[in-house]
């Protein structure tokens, strides 16, 4: 076979791979559509609509990579018969889909990989002001009461929360916000019912903060108090622990 037939080969290798590309999106752009209209209509899940996403980011991703290896290839054809327009093209788009392909990877990997936070700092945000919000609510609830709402998870009386954590500070809130990462780092408390003149709450952060004052070595939780909110060094035990 001689270079020329190999290069018209590969090329029209690559435009049944751009056709096949085409179909698949379209089958797939149908698919996400219809999931996300189900999944509005509460007849399935959301998630659906996620994997499909996601297989179809993979399956792009695939047929990427050897439309990509199928240019480099023509190009180095090319280049040794001395088709220089056709060695110069497939060389640039081949280049410039992997310069994509590794935008791609960094966009969507960064999270899993902790690039820049990732994902952790907005759930370090959320932390922070469901903080802020548990004090305001416990403010309202002592301008009404003279009293801070109390919670003991020893008694029963924290409405089945454990770690001293109420489920409810009064009508004030009625359902207490709990961590973006659920059980792997739950909100905690301080036992208060002997001491209804204060209380403590406390979230555990996933980036140290060393801007805060106090934080030079680094914070890693963020507490509630009558006093206000605060970033903490380590993990409070008694009341006094929650102010820095």
């Amino acid at each position: 076979m001689t270079v020329r037939k190999k290069i018209d080969r590969l090329m029209r290798f690559e435009d049944k791979l751009n056709q096949t590309a085409k179909k698949i999106l379209n089958v797939f752009a149908f698919i996400i559509f219809a999931c996300l209209f189900l999944s509005i209509l509460d007849l399935i899940e959301f998630v659906f609509a996620c994997w499909s996403v996601m297989v179809l980011i993979g399956s792009v991703v695939l047929l990427a990579t050897i439309d990509i290896f199928v240019k480099f290839v023509i190009s180095y054809e090319s280049f040794a018969i001395k088709d220089q327009k056709t060695a110069r093209n497939n060389l640039f788009l081949a280049l410039f889909g992997t310069f994509l392909l590794f935008l791609i990877f960094f966009v969507f990997l960064s999270p899993f990989l902790g690039v820049g936070g990732g994902r952790s700092k907005p759930r370090d945000a959320r932390r922070l002001s469901d903080m802020r919000q548990l004090a305001l609510a416990q403010e309202m609830f002592f301008n009404e009461n003279g009293r801070y709402f109390t919670c003991n998870a020893a008694s029963g009386d924290c409405g089945g929360a454990e770690n001293n954590y109420p489920s409810t500070i009064g009508n004030y809130l009625t359902t207490t916000p709990s961590d973006p990462m659920g059980s792997a780092t739950p909100y905690f408390g301080i036992d208060n019912v002997q001491r209804p003149d204060a209380f403590c709450y406390y979230a555990t952060l996933e980036n140290i903060n060393k801007i805060e004052p106090g934080c030079d070595n680094g914070c890693g939780f963020y507490s509630a108090t009558a006093a206000g909110n605060f970033y903490l060094k380590q993990r409070p035990i008694l009341f006094d622990d929650c102010i820095n």
